[in-house]
């Protein structure tokens, strides 16, 4: 996981890592220990965590980490938005769909 994060941080571009493993393993202390250790400057990181009552629910862990990636950004004013505004709109056509691969805030 650090590689990813490494490469991502170097210009490589976005990279999604997905970790398995039975309950109770520690899966969510390696991740809390990643975001941790990761400079704040250096990017974003967000997580979501499967539930197992939940499993009906289509992209509920993918939904998780965006609302962590979201969460922030609903306490900057409009200065602050004005980049992530701007990224976000080149980013997406008006279907939702486009170039999110090159979103760059």
């Amino acid at each position: 996981m650090h590689a990813a994060f490494d490469r991502v941080a170097a210009g490589s571009g976005p990279e999604l890592v997905l970790l398995a493993g039975q309950p109770g393993i520690g899966k969510s202390a390696v991740v809390y220990e990643l975001h941790r250790a990761m400079p704040a400057k250096r990017g974003l990181f967000a997580s979501g965590k499967f539930d197992q009552y939940k499993h009906d629910i289509p992209y509920t862990s993918l939904a998780q980490a965006l609302l962590n990636l979201v969460r922030p950004l609903l306490t900057k004013n409009d200065a602050e938005l004005a980049p992530w505004s701007a990224a976000l709109t080149a980013a997406f056509d008006r279907t939702g769909r486009g170039r999110a691969a090159q979103f760059q805030p």
